[in-house]
């Protein structure tokens, strides 16, 4: 592809997300050498978790412009798009409102944790409202063809670890009965809590309630990805 055009091939048609992000491509305009690093290194993401290696090259291709914002487009679109009729391959007729497909779970996955890795003051949000979305999407009308989004966005609210990102981490446990996620969201607390030398009930106590989030104490920090347990970098930012 020339240096200024986007290469959206990496993104599947037929559901929601996809349609709104390809839509927020439409006007897109310059950095794109640098945005279709970024999603081709989205495309090769391992499963499971994120290895220290690939979310290192996800944080060096992060640092430039164009880059990041496709990284925000990807990521708020969950929030923004409407489940779309999806057809079924045995009959003539839609019959279900796909938010997130198979493949799209997985460049969106790959998104929210490569999404850790910036320290813009759109992440953390972001993130939480496609966690609520993914997670709650039923109630809104559409499906998500798989946890893997929910439970990326969970897992890079942990690894951030700000004040604000603890905050949303409790908010989403707060929202939902379910028990897998609230497990999955248990284990992201704790694991910033054990980051931080504290128990998850002091990490409690130092964090402000959702209805007034102390958003200004995001500052600069050096995190070790969480694919790296034998790193001693400074994943936190709580307040003393």
């Amino acid at each position: 592809m020339p240096g200024d055009a986007l290469d959206a091939s990496a993104l599947a048609t037929g559901d929601g997300w996809s349609k709104a992000v390809l839509s927020g491509l439409a006007d897109w305009d310059g950095h794109a050498a640098s945005a279709n690093l970024l999603l081709r290194h989205l495309t090769v993401a391992a499963d499971g978790r994120p290895t220290a290696t690939w979310l290192r090259r996800a944080g060096q291709l992060a640092a430039e412009p164009g880059a990041r914002r496709l990284l925000r487009l990807l990521i708020e679109a969950v929030a923004a798009a409407d489940a779309d009729l999806t057809p079924h391959p045995y009959v003539s007729y839609p019959v279900g409102r796909l938010l997130v497909s198979p493949h799209s779970g997985d460049v969106l996955r790959a998104a929210c944790w490569a999404a850790s890795t910036v320290e813009d003051s759109w992440v953390v949000p972001a993130l939480r409202e496609a966690a609520l979305r993914t997670i709650k999407v039923t109630e809104k009308g559409g499906t998500v063809e798989s946890v893997k989004v929910p439970n990326a966005g969970i897992h890079s609210l942990g690894v951030i670890a700000s004040t604000e990102a603890i905050a949303s981490l409790q908010a989403l446990q707060r929202g939902t009965r379910h028990s897998g996620y609230r497990a999955r969201i248990g284990n992201a607390l704790a694991a910033a809590a054990a980051s931080a030398g504290l128990s998850p009930s002091q990490l409690a106590e130092r964090v402000v309630p959702d209805a007034g989030l102390d958003t200004g104490s995001r500052r600069p920090r050096h995190r070790q990805p969480a694919a790296d347990p034998g790193g001693s970098g400074d994943r936190t930012n709580l307040p003393a």
